[in-house]
């Protein structure tokens, strides 16, 4: 059974990897929409990586957006289907607590 929801929201501190979306044990997800917006007036960058753990054991090779430019009071939206199996997570990094992240998509038991 798919559930179709708004997986996670999140606000940054400026500079610091946060957990976006983490899949619960026995689901998988398949994320459809990943939004970013700068509510701020200032441009910012941003990151977005997919991750099998903790939020220490980001790598290059787990980044699937890195340092993106993002105008003020712009918004940044991917139309990507990922999938994504139990215990994997969506990592995000603004470079101003102004960028803020959403997700969506369904949960599949």
């Amino acid at each position: 059974m798919s559930v179709y929801k708004r997986l996670g929201a999140t606000d940054v501190i400026a500079n610091t990897n946060t957990l976006l979306y983490t899949v619960p044990a026995a689901k998988s997800a398949v994320v459809s929409t990943i939004s970013v917006c700068n509510t701020g007036i200032d441009p910012g960058t941003f990151r977005v990586a997919i991750i099998p753990g903790e939020l220490s054991a980001i790598s290059k090779k787990d980044h699937i957006y890195y340092d993106l430019p993002l105008a003020g009071n712009d918004t940044f939206m991917a139309t990507i289907g990922l999938t994504m199996s139990a215990g994997y997570s969506i990592a995000v990094y603004g470079s101003s607590s102004d960028i803020v992240f959403s997700s969506f998509g369904s949960e599949v038991a």
